[in-house]
């Protein structure tokens, strides 16, 4: 993981030195000697990886010569044997490290998207595994991920709510199906009514990812923003 580790360590030099990590700032360091970027007597070893890595992050050269075509690589069997033959780059890595930089303003702009949740007392620890990944899938852009975890999410923290009720089911059983869980969580009032129509609205969104067809940027967004409402109301109380 040399590349990602070169990035992180120039990253927090800069960070060290309250300079701006970015190309047109690299490329004028580049044109004045290495030791005006860091006082005292650093390590020539040291100096030297960095103005190594400057030289690579600044050079236009990488994009047409330095990558593979990953499309042919990816399409036979022999990766391993095709990538591994030039030793002195990690193709790999290479392609990875720049497809997460690119993608890096897109799950920014989607992390802003995503709203606060509050709750009376923290859910359970697998609705919470589930949430997070909800979360990180909605980052990344994976929407069909986001519907299902979404769902997910809805499933289990009824499920955990309504076994506090077991004992006054006052007649009102739940088979464990989601539609169900959620007329459930309706009788006990698990559920506001101004939420019966999101939770459903959850539930089907994530029904169609699974099912169906794949889930739109809107529709994913739609989606974690509903179980955060439908979280914040399943647990804004407590059951006992």
């Amino acid at each position: 993981m040399t590349i990602a580790k070169e990035i992180l360590a120039t990253m927090d030099l800069f960070d060290e030195k309250l300079l701006r990590f970015d190309a047109e700032f690299i490329d004028a360091y580049l044109r004045k000697p290495l030791k005006s970027l860091m006082k005292g007597k650093p390590d020539p070893k040291s100096l030297f990886k960095v103005n190594m890595f400057l030289k690579r992050l600044a050079s236009e050269s990488i994009n047409s010569q330095m990558r593979p075509n990953l499309v042919s690589v990816v399409q036979g069997d022999d990766i391993y044997e095709n990538t591994l033959k030039d030793t002195s780059i990690d193709w790999v890595e290479n392609y990875f490290i720049r497809a997460a930089l690119h993608e890096i303003p897109n799950c920014i702009l989607r992390a802003r998207q995503l709203i606060k949740l509050n709750v009376k007392y923290p859910p359970g620890s697998k609705i919470e595994h589930y949430f997070e990944q909800a979360c990180r899938c909605y980052i990344y852009g994976l929407n069909d991920a986001v519907a299902i975890m979404s769902r997910a999410v809805i499933e289990f923290s009824l499920k955990e709510m309504i076994s506090y009720y077991k004992k006054d089911t006052s007649g009102h059983a739940s088979s464990g199906h989601i539609e169900d869980l959620i007329n459930t969580g309706i009788f006990y009032k698990l559920i506001k009514k101004d939420n019966i129509y999101i939770s459903h609205r959850i539930r089907k969104v994530g029904n169609k990812a699974i099912h169906n067809s794949s889930i739109s940027d809107t529709e994913a967004r739609q989606s974690i923003r509903d179980s955060v409402k439908l979280l914040s109301n399943i647990y804004e109380k407590y059951p006992w």
